[in-house]
């Protein structure tokens, strides 16, 4: 590393070296919990404009 100018850099970090399969797998399970708090929130959204969708069909009908 020395001969070509590429120090080691230090991170201070207490995680253990992993393999990179899984690295992967760690990096996948974010990744999969990420996702699904965003589908939670879309779910919920989406419930919220179903609703008042229905209260406007319903004072289009009245």
């Amino acid at each position: 590393m020395l001969n070509h100018g590429i120090e080691w850099e230090k991170k201070g970090t207490p995680e253990k070296h992993l393999f990179v399969l899984d690295f992967k797998k760690q990096e996948r399970l974010r990744e999969v919990e990420e996702l699904e708090k965003k589908k939670t929130e879309l779910q919920s959204e989406n419930q919220s404009y179903e609703e008042i969708n229905e209260n406007l069909k319903g004072q289009l009908v009245n």
